[in-house]
C-alpha cells in the first residue's frame, strides 16, 4: 500500500490515485516529508505522490475490488515462483462445451432481469360494440362452422358424463387462447398493411385483412359475453335461489316448447315439399313402379357431418330434392352439391322432375351432399378438378422419436395449423384420458442438433394455412416409421405421397417474455474468473490443466503452472458439437498420470463439469475409466450445471 512505500525495498509495485499498478522508485532528494514517494506509471512518467491523499483515494476502490475476488494482480515474475515451487496438487478440469451448454441456465436470479413483452401474444383489444354484436345464435353458428369442431366435439364425447363440462370449458379456454393469438397477430399485420398504403390511393386494399379482423374479433367478442352464460347453468347446477339477490326460487327447470319443437323437426323432415308420414306407419318394403300413381323412392343422403333417409314421390323436382337436402342439414350449411353416389353424376337444381333426371333407380338412391368449405368457393372450378385426389399425410410428434398420431389431409386444404393441435388433443382424450393443453408450439423441419438437442422452424401464426407446409420444401418424411428429425441422406421419392412431420411442442405461461438469459457456459466462464483470482490470491501451489469435451475430447491446455494460460483457454470456449464425456475423461486421466510422475509428492484431482450426459463416446465406458481413475488414486469431482 502506499502508507508503506517509506519502509518498503525498491522497486516494487504499489498503487497510483486511479488503483492501477504503478513502480515505486524509491524517495526522491530534499523531498517534501509526505510527497517524496516517486511513482512511475507508464503512461504518465515518473511523480511524487503525496501516499497520505492516495491512501484515501484507493481505499474504496481496493474494496471493491475485494468483494468482487479481483484484488490479486499476477506480477511479473509469479509465474517463475511457482515455476520454482514442488505443487502440491495436480488438477485437470474436464468441462463440457456440447451444443446443450447454449441452453439457458436456470438461476432465477439471472433470468428474470431484462424480460420484454412479446407483442405477438398476448389479449387483443376488442372495442366494445363487437360484444353486442355477437348474439347466441351467431354464435352457434359460428362455431358449429369451425374447422376444428369434430374435434372438439369428439374430445368432449371421449370424457366421461362427470367430467364432460370440465372438458368443454376447457376446450373453450383452448379455443379463446387461438383466437386471441391470431387476432393479435392480424391486427399487427392490418396496422402494417395500412402503413405500407399510407402514401397511396388504394381504396380497397385493406379489405380482406379488415374483413377477416372482424371476423375473429365477432367470434372472440361472442365467446367471452355468453361465457356470462355458462356460468348461470353453473350456479344453478348447485344453488336454487337467484345470482342476484339470493332469493330462493321453487322451479329452475327449463321448459320446453312442444310446438316450436314439433314444427322444427317436422321442417327438417320436410314438411311442405313431401308428404310426412304418420308415426304408425312403415316403408313398404315392396318395388314400386315409376308408372303407378303415387309411387315413391326412398334416397339415402349422406354427408361429412351426417346421414338420413327420406322417402320422396317420384315426380319430385331437382330444386326440391336441394331443399329436402338442406333442411336436412339443418340449415347449417348453404353452398353444396348433390352427385350419385353410384355414378358420381352432378344433380343440378332445376325444375325438372327426379324421373327425368336419374333413370336408372328403382327403388332407391345413394345420394352424396358434397359440402363445400367457405374458402373453397374462391377456386375455378379448373383448380378443384385438378387438385382433386392428392392428399398428404401428417404425422403428428410431441417427442423426438415416438410418433403420436397421423392423419391424410387435402393437398390443398384451407384448414388452418391449428387444426393439427386440434387432432393431437382429441387424439390425446380418446386414448389418454387427458389432453395437454400447454402444447401450442407448432415446429416443423426438424433437424438434429447433436447432444440430444433439436432445431427446426416454428410456425409463429397458427392461423396461416396448413396447406403452405405441403410441399416437398418442408414434407421430408416417408410412409414408414420414423422419428421426427429429418433424414438428410434418404433419397426422396417425388412419386410418394407428401408426408408432413410436425413437433408439438410445450409452450410455458410465461412464453409471450423473451428474457436476456446467460448460457450455462456464460456462468461457468464467470465461475472460473473468480477460481483463478482466488488460486492466484491465496497462492496455491496448485498446477491446472483443461480439457474440452465436445463431439471429441480436446487438450485445450496441458497441465502447467502458468495460471494466465488456464484463463485465456476458458475465456475462449464455445458450445458445439455432442458429449464424448467418457472418451474426455479417459484422455484427461491419462494426461494427469503422465504429468504426476515429475511430481510424485503432489495430490491428483479431477473436476468434471457437465450435465451429466453422454452422447459420443466410441472408445471408453463410464465404469471403466472410474476403475482406472482409483486405480490411479485420482480423486474425481463431478459438478452438475
Amino acid at each position: 500500500m502506499p502508507s508503506q512505500l517509506v519502509s518498503a525495498e525498491h522497486p516494487c509495485l504499489t498503487f497510483d490515485r486511479h488503483a492501477h499498478l504503478a513502480v515505486h522508485l524509491g524517495e526522491e532528494a530534499c523531498g517534501t516529508p509526505g510527497k517524496s514517494s516517486l511513482v512511475f506509471r507508464p503512461q504518465h512518467g515518473t511523480s511524487a505522490e503525496d501516499t497520505a491523499v492516495i491512501e484515501q483515494l484507493i481505499a474504496p476502490i481496493v474494496k471493491a475490488y475485494e468483494s468482487a475476488g479481483t484484488s490479486v494482480f499476477d506480477a511479473s515474475g509469479g509465474a517463475a515462483v511457482r515455476k520454482a515451487e514442488a505443487p502440491d496438487e495436480i488438477l485437470m478440469f474436464c468441462v463440457d462445451v456440447s451444443a446443450s451448454m447454449r441452453t439457458s441456465t436456470d438461476f432465477s436470479d439471472i433470468n428474470d432481469d431484462g424480460e420484454i413483452a412479446d407483442p405477438t401474444s398476448g389479449e387483443p383489444v376488442i372495442e366494445g360494440e363487437w360484444y353486442t354484436c355477437a348474439t347466441f345464435d351467431d354464435l352457434i353458428e359460428i362455431l358449429a362452422k369451425h374447422e376444428s369442431f369434430d374435434e372438439m366435439m369428439g374430445m368432449i364425447c371421449a370424457t366421461h358424463a362427470a367430467n364432460k363440462r370440465a372438458r368443454a370449458m376447457e376446450v373453450l379456454n383452448s379455443l379463446k387462447k387461438q383466437l386471441s393469438d391470431q387476432l393479435v397477430q392480424k391486427l399487427a399485420a392490418l396496422e402494417q398493411a395500412r402503413r405500407r398504403n399510407a402514401g397511396f390511393f388504394r381504396p380497397n386494399a385493406t379489405d380482406d385483412r379488415t374483413a377477416a379482423v372482424n371476423k375473429l374479433k365477432t367470434f372472440r367478442a361472442g365467446l367471452q359475453t355468453h361465457e356470462l352464460g355458462l356460468s348461470l347453468q353453473q350456479w344453478y347446477a348447485v344453488r336454487h335461489s337467484s345470482p342476484l339477490h339470493g332469493t330462493p326460487t321453487t322451479d329452475i327447470s327449463m321448459q320446453n316448447d312442444i310446438m316450436i319443437a314439433s314444427a322444427a323437426a317436422a321442417w327438417m323432415l320436410g314438411d311442405g315439399l313431401i308428404d310426412l308420414p304418420a308415426e304408425s306407419s312403415a316403408p313398404s318394403p315392396a318395388k314400386k313402379r315409376r308408372s303407378d300413381v303415387g309411387a315413391t323412392l326412398t334416397i339415402n343422403f349422406d354427408s361429412r357431418v351426417g346421414g338420413f333417409q327420406r322417402v320422396v314421390p317420384i315426380s319430385i323436382s331437382s330444386n326440391d330434392l336441394h331443399r329436402l337436402a338442406y333442411r336436412g342439414l339443418k340449415g347449417r350449411h348453404n353452398i353444396f352439391q348433390l352427385a350419385l353416389k353410384d355414378s358420381s353424376r352432378v344433380v343440378f337444381p332445376d325444375n325438372r322432375a327426379l324421373t327425368l333426371l336419374v333413370n336408372v333407380i328403382m327403388d332407391t338412391a345413394d345420394i352424396s351432399i358434397r359440402i363445400a368449405d367457405e374458402s373453397d368457393m374462391t377456386l375455378g372450378v379448373a383448380d378443384r378438378n385438378a387438385q382433386a385426389g392428392q392428399l398428404a399425410l401428417v404425422k403428428i410428434f410431441t417427442g423426438n422419436n415416438i410418433m403420436d398420431c397421423s392423419y391424410w389431409v387435402d393437398r390443398y386444404t384451407t384448414v388452418t395449423a391449428a387444426s393439427v393441435l386440434w387432432k393431437l388433443w382429441r387424439f390425446q382424450a380418446e386414448n389418454y384420458g387427458y389432453i395437454l393443453s400447454g402444447y401450442t408450439q407448432i415446429w416443423t423441419q426438424m433437424t438434429d442438433s447433436v447432444d440430444g438437442l433439436a432445431s427446426g422452424h416454428p410456425c409463429k401464426n397458427s392461423g396461416v394455412r396448413l396447406s403452405t407446409f405441403l410441399d416437398r420444401g418442408s414434407c421430408y418424411g416417408h410412409l414408414g416409421a420414423e422419428s421426427v428429425l429429418n433424414d438428410h441422406s434418404r433419397t426422396i421419392d417425388y412419386s410418394a405421397p407428401l408426408v408432413l412431420k410436425v413437433s408439438v411442442a410445450y409452450a410455458s405461461p410465461n412464453s409471450a417474455k423473451r428474457s436476456m438469459k446467460l448460457s450455462r457456459l456464460d456462468v461457468l466462464k464467470q465461475m472460473f474468473e473468480a477460481l483463478i483470482n482466488r488460486i492466484l490470491g491465496f497462492r496455491f501451489k496448485t498446477h491446472l490443466g483443461l480439457v474440452t469435451i465436445s463431439t471429441k475430447a480436446t487438450l485445450q491446455t496441458p497441465i502447467n503452472y502458468v495460471v494466465e494460460n488456464f484463463r485465456r483457454a476458458t475465456s475462449t470456449m464455445s458450445a458445439t458439437g455432442a458429449t464424448a464425456l467418457w472418451d474426455a475423461l479417459a484422455l484427461v486421466r491419462d494426461h494427469l498420470s503422465q504429468y504426476a510422475l515429475q511430481h510424485t509428492q503432489a495430490k491428483k484431482r479431477i473436476i468434471v463439469i457437465s450435465d451429466g450426459y453422454d452422447t459420443k463416446s466410441v472408445k471408453n465406458t463410464g465404469h471403466d475409466v472410474a476403475f482406472e481413475c482409483k486405480a490411479n488414486d485420482i480423486a474425481v469431482d463431478t459438478v452438475i450445471l
